[in-house]
């Protein structure tokens, strides 16, 4: 149960981070075609990486704790 827990929320956590990763490159591409990078354009880029670093981690630290649970 708790591996198929384990591997529901890799998958949505991998679907998260690879639409998080478009959108990143999307909004940069936006910001420096129409605008100019301020303090609010690039607090909202830096935070999108943020977000794709932690998912990211977190993905890691699952697939960590499933083999380690595996192998015990």
């Amino acid at each position: 149960m708790k591996k198929t827990i384990s591997i529901i929320a890799i998958i949505v956590l991998s679907i998260l981070s690879i639409y998080a990763l478009i959108d990143l490159i999307e909004s940069a591409y936006l910001v420096m075609r129409y605008e100019h990078f301020d303090a609010r354009s690039s607090g909202n880029i830096f935070g999108k990486f943020i977000f794709i670093v932690i998912s990211c981690f977190a993905i890691r630290f699952i697939l960590k704790w499933n083999r380690k649970k595996s192998t015990s």
